[in-house]
């Protein structure tokens, strides 16, 4: 029978297989244990100690991926922009080439984001 008090045994007995891993220049991380009446479920991983996540594109990496689909160019990111219908001048910082009405966004300088649309955009 599974139940809560056997699922905390179970991590516990995990905590001493991380001293294994480390043995062997690994580090695991154990995930949420869920059970019902007859199974236990967890995530299990393991990764090289040392290891490095691999790098996530960038928000200026992206907008220069997409600038000349909109018609801009890779220096425009942060560009100042004038938008219809908000008062303050906002910084270009992205688009969201699925969105066909709002694919451009944009961001005030209290870092509120807006989508809008491409005919709303000039530049100051």
């Amino acid at each position: 029978m599974t139940d809560r008090s056997t699922c905390l045994k179970l991590r516990a007995a995990m905590n001493d297989v991380n001293k294994v891993l480390k043995q062997h220049g690994l580090v695991g991380d154990i995930g949420r244990i869920t059970y019902n009446a007859t199974e236990m479920r967890m995530k299990l991983t393991v990764v090289e100690v040392g290891a490095k996540a691999p790098v996530v594109a960038s928000e200026q990496a992206m907008f220069a991926a997409y600038c000349t689909q909109f018609g801009f160019t890779a220096g425009d990111y942060g560009r100042a922009v004038k938008v219809m219908g908000i008062v303050k001048p906002v910084r270009l910082i992205g688009f969201k080439p699925k969105s066909k009405k709002y694919p451009i966004l944009v961001q005030t300088v209290t870092g509120k984001k807006w989508k809008v649309q491409k005919h709303s955009v000039s530049f100051i």
